[in-house]
């Protein structure tokens, strides 16, 4: 069982937070690609090769989380090709650090404030996102095969008709899996309990953090999430857990309190 924490806000640079994982017990990191200074334009070659080194010298398993603010629910061409590229520089990225697997969003549609709700776009448009979603998702699973672990997360919306049913389609025939964020789905706003137990043998990664009941990123013992009943459903696969709670002191907190949990 390896355990890691999510490197995203306040980091300083890629050694340092290599640094920071190896001393403070963890197996592994994950490197969010949000942040700037893990951008792939800022590694060369050799610096590439210097990352993976001290990886495999220290003995720490590296994953990646994808950009958020790019979105797979994309009917513009044009932008939607310019994500595609950036995905798979991303992937490459991972691939040339030794990176296993690689957590993204699917993201969301135009959404659209009416007087008494919200209209999301892709409700519409169903068979042209569902479309579109299918063939973004089976590029970049090809793009990633050999190079690392495509996961597929269940963060903001993650709609029965839209999302779950093409990963449904998808899962079983292509280079894809899934990453299984256990504090999302306290609410299971959209079942997705069920679609991950269901498929639970494609889930790569899974998040923890606590949900209080009111809100999700809190230290892991502070809210209501059952976290031993999770991890004991996950027992037989190969599952990073990374622990998102943020800054990274409190990842450390919650790394001990996990321990705790696990170990009654």
């Amino acid at each position: 069982m390896k355990i890691g924490y999510a490197a995203s806000s306040g980091e300083r640079d890629i050694f340092d937070t290599l640094k920071y994982t190896k001393e403070h017990g963890f197996d592994c990191v994950e490197l969010n690609v949000n942040m700037p200074i893990f951008f792939p334009e800022n590694f060369t070659k050799r610096e590439r090769e210097q990352i993976k080194k001290y990886k495999e010298e220290n003995h720490i398993a590296i994953t990646l989380h994808a950009p958020e603010d790019i979105t797979l629910l994309q009917l513009q061409e044009g932008i939607r090709k310019a994500t595609i590229d950036r995905f798979k520089e991303v992937i490459d990225l991972g691939y040339d650090i030794g990176a296993s697997r690689m957590t993204m969003h699917i993201g969301s549609a135009v959404c659209f404030t009416l007087t008494d709700r919200k209209s999301y776009l892709d409700e519409s448009y169903c068979e042209e996102y569902k479309k579109v979603l299918k063939e973004s998702l089976i590029e970049l699973s090809n793009y990633a095969q050999g190079k690392i672990y495509l996961c597929i997360e269940n963060s903001g919306r993650f709609p029965e008709r839209i999302v779950q049913e093409t990963l449904e389609e998808l899962l079983s025939q292509e280079n894809l899996y899934l990453t299984w964020d256990i504090g999302h789905s306290y609410t299971n706003q959209y079942n997705e309990v069920d679609f991950f137990l269901k498929h639970i043998k494609y889930i790569k990664t899974c998040h923890l953090h606590d949900h209080n009941g009111k809100s999700d990123h809190q230290i892991i013992g502070s809210g209501n999430v059952d976290f031993k009943w999770h991890i004991e459903k996950m027992k037989e696969l190969d599952v990073y857990y990374i622990i998102e709670v943020r800054p990274r002191e409190n990842a450390v907190k919650s790394l001990e309190k996990l321990k705790t949990i696990i170990d009654k």
